[in-house]
């Protein structure tokens, strides 16, 4: 044990980087496991909406939206999203 606290007290930035590295591991898992949403790719959501009965919710502003959008997306401003909930659970899947 005393070697331990040498090493640590002698390398003390190695521990610091070792420490800080372990700690945002096990963060990152845990948020991981306890996420309600998954997280995708470009490719990865268009294969979701090619296989399966998906939902598009495009929640940009309306000069973004006007610029180009996805075909078939219910186009919700996010400032709208609570008084038009109702819509998207007409659409539920």
């Amino acid at each position: 044990m005393d070697r331990i606290l040498e090493f640590a007290s002698n390398h003390y930035i190695l521990v610091s980087g070792i420490t800080i590295t372990t700690v945002l591991l096990i963060q990152d898992f845990y948020e991981a496991l306890t996420r309600q949403h998954n997280n995708t790719t470009a490719a990865g959501a268009v294969t979701l909406m090619n296989q399966e009965n998906s939902l598009v919710l495009d929640v940009r502003e309306p000069d973004e939206y006007a610029k180009g959008h996805i075909e078939g997306a219910v186009y919700i401003p996010f400032g709208k999203l609570k008084e038009r909930v109702a819509e998207l659970e007409a659409r539920k899947p």
